[in-house]
Order: structure tokens, then sequence, then C-alpha cells
């Protein structure tokens, strides 16, 4: 029963996104989000107190997928390395497609402007985590905040000016070439903004 009603959860969660894929954000309702799911908007209710919370749990699903992926990786990994493949790597995609789609869509919806700040809030706030058992239990939580806090602005400047480049267009080689600016961005974060020392 248990395992029934954390898919069900899935589900309603992962038809909020589906509806900011599919129909833009400013469609986003429990209603829709119900009959996307296959349930009744009871049911919603149910499992959620309002979108935000169907919201929330959407991306906590993707943040778990991402931390069981980067779990995978070689602990002696450089911490950069695994950053950029956070970020710019397959592994960080489905990140990067949510917030490309936001970012491409939030100068005029207060609905998207509002998902965009949720999830970079959720994003800063896994990285600091996820940092802190990366780096073991001697870390400064302030290092591991502060560097969390600068990786997903790097990222979120860089979506600003790809999405003014490509015109916020969600097609696949638009959203192609932004791991290919973020992967910039990062190298410039890593060498302290050193250009000379850039590959």
């Amino acid at each position: 029963r248990e395992a029934k009603k954390d898919a069900t959860r899935a589900r309603l969660a992962e038809a909020t996104y589906e509806i900011v894929r599919t129909q833009g954000p400013d469609h986003l309702t429990a209603e829709a989000v119900a009959t996307m799911a296959g349930v009744s908007r009871r049911t919603f209710f149910n499992y959620f107190p309002s979108i935000d919370a169907a919201c929330a749990h959407s991306v906590e699903l993707l943040l778990a997928e991402l931390t069981e992926t980067l779990s995978r990786r070689p602990a002696d990994e450089c911490l950069w390395d695994t950053m950029e493949a956070l970020l710019a790597g397959e592994a960080g995609s489905p990140v990067i497609e949510r917030l490309a789609l936001l970012a491409a869509t939030k100068e005029n919806s207060p609905v998207a402007r509002h998902l965009a700040h949720d999830h970079i809030d959720a994003f800063v706030e896994w990285l600091t985590g996820w940092l802190m058992d990366r780096l073991g239990p001697d870390v400064d939580e302030v290092y591991a905040a502060t560097l969390a806090a600068s990786v997903v602005a790097t990222a979120e400047a860089t979506l600003r000016i790809w999405s003014e480049r490509h015109g916020g267009s969600t097609e696949p080689a638009s959203v192609a070439a932004y791991p290919d600016m973020l992967t910039r961005s990062l190298g410039l974060l890593r060498t302290g903004f050193d250009t000379a020392a850039l590959p």
C-alpha cells in the first residue's frame, strides 16, 4: 500500500512539470495536475495541500535522482570535474532542461518566475548538502554554502545570457548550446576568473 501511495505521489508531482513543459506554467492548477496524472482533484489534495507542495516534491524527486547518479562517480574525482559533470554534463541535463524552460517563460509569467526562484533555492540547498557529504566531516559549512551559491549563481547568470542569445527557444539545438556556455562559466569560477588559465 505504501509503495502504491508513493507511486501516486510521484505521478502527481511529475505531472506538475509535464504541464509546465507542454502547456506552460500558467496552466498549472490542481485540476490540470490531477487530470494529467489520471486521478481526481480530491485525490490530489489527499496527497498535497497545494500546487507549490506538488512542485516542491517534483524537484525533490529530481534532486534525489541526481544524488543517485553522482554517487556512482569516482570518490577521488576532482570536485570541479564532478561539478562540471553535474551541471554541464548528462547528469545535470534534466535540471538544466527545467531551468531553461522556466528562463524562457519567466519574463511573461509570474508563475514561471515563482517556480524558477523555488527551483534555484532548492538546488542551492541540495548542492550545499551534497558538498558537505562529498568533502567530509571537517568541511566548513560556510565554505560549502558559499561554493554552492556561487556555482548556482554562475549557472543562473549563464542561463540568462543563453536565453537572451537564443530568444528563450526550447528547441533541442538551442538548449544544447547551454552546456558549452556553462562549461566556460564554470571554468572562470574554477580559475578565480583568470582567463589565461582556461584551456
